[in-house]
C-alpha cells in the first residue's frame, strides 16, 4: 500500500514515500562523510589516538 506523500508535503503532490526515502537516503550519503570527520577531530579521539600510539611505540 502506498502512502501518497501529499500527506506529508502538500507541495509535492506528485512524489511517492519510495521517492522521498531516494532523496532522503541521497542527502544522508554526501553529509555521512563530513559528520565522520567531524566526529573525528574531536578532542576525545585525538587523546584516544595519541595513547594508542604510546603503547604501541615507546621509544
Amino acid at each position: 500500500m502506498e502512502i501518497p506523500i501529499a500527506v506529508f508535503l502538500p507541495f509535492l503532490p506528485r512524489a511517492s514515500l519510495e521517492d522521498l526515502l531516494v532523496v532522503l537516503l541521497v542527502i544522508g550519503l554526501m553529509a555521512a562523510p563530513f559528520v565522520i570527520l567531524a566526529q573525528l577531530r574531536r578532542r576525545r579521539v585525538r587523546r584516544f589516538m595519541a595513547r594508542v600510539r604510546d603503547r604501541e611505540d615507546p621509544s
